[in-house]
């Protein structure tokens, strides 16, 4: 199967499969820049992608676990 790209909240999700069966999305900020975790201040946490854990069985779990992200993540 090909990748699948959804945008959800201004974040590009991309879901592969990453093993057979198993399906990751990978989060990235569509502008580019840095997703903040901790509050700002503490760039060194700051990332440019995040990817779910653990893989799920369908890319449609991985998008919604990658939304659950999101939502954790706020307007970072």
């Amino acid at each position: 199967m090909v990748d699948r790209v959804e945008i959800y909240k201004g974040y590009n999700i991309r879901v592969f499969e990453s093993s057979p069966g198993k399906w990751t999305a990978e989060i990235r900020k569509v502008d580019g820049s840095l997703i903040q975790i901790l509050p700002p201040g503490l760039e060194d946490d700051a990332m440019d992608s995040l990817t779910t854990d653990p893989e799920t069985v369908t890319a449609e779990a991985a998008i919604e676990l990658a939304k659950q992200a999101i939502d954790g993540i706020g307007s970072g």
